[in-house]
């Protein structure tokens, strides 16, 4: 049986741009509702951080592995242009390495509480901006064998943008990039998450 493949992919063009429609939502139980929402993701963190006085004070140039991870989250939409949400994130971790010789590796934790707004009210695709703040969990440790570790914690900022994809009123697809700032200790390891999730709205 030949498969018809002209009409396969005009169906899949037309459900594909009615899931992506951009018109505004007409009543309050379609996706821009108010209720809360959970969400599992996986996550890319590009490193951003500043090395030049642990360069400074080797003599050598060192560079850091960006980190994979996992990202969970629980939040309220409490209005069409506004939801708060607790993000969770778990960063594998990556390596040190100073003329391509690993000698150390780190990972970490985050928990923050985000504000996300939505300036438009399109239904279907919803972009966002957030702002937040939390903690920072990092570990420390060398890998050549000197038994040297380290742990710390500090506050986190983070700021991004994102956007919610309905694939149904209650199925969603979440691309999001936040750039997270910690203090004190931390300051030298900034970070952008890229997140690729998916959220069940109740």
């Amino acid at each position: 049986m030949q498969i018809p493949w002209t009409k396969l992919c005009t169906l899949s063009a037309l459900a594909l741009t009615g899931c992506m429609s951009t018109q505004p939502a007409t009543d309050d139980q379609g996706c821009l509702r108010t209720g809360p929402y959970v969400g599992v993701g996986a996550i890319y963190a590009i490193e951003n951080f500043h090395l030049s006085d642990a360069e400074a004070a080797s003599g050598t140039s060192i560079s850091a592995e960006d980190s994979p991870g996992i990202d969970l989250r629980t939040g309220y939409r409490f209005d069409r242009h506004a939801a708060i949400e607790a993000v969770v994130q778990d960063y594998f971790g990556g390596h040190f390495s100073s003329d391509g010789v690993d000698f150390g590796k780190y990972d970490g934790e985050s928990l923050t509480l985000n504000l996300k707004v939505y300036p438009t009210e399109l239904e279907r695709l919803q972009p966002y901006f957030l702002v937040g703040g939390g903690v920072l969990h990092a570990n420390f440790a060398d890998t050549v064998g000197l038994g040297v570790s380290d742990s710390q914690t500090s506050f986190l900022g983070r700021i991004g943008l994102g956007a919610d994809a309905y694939l149904s009123p209650n199925v969603v697809l979440d691309v999001e990039g936040a750039y997270s700032i910690p203090s004190g200790d931390l300051q030298d390891f900034r970070y952008t998450a890229i997140t690729l999730g998916l959220q069940f709205r109740f």
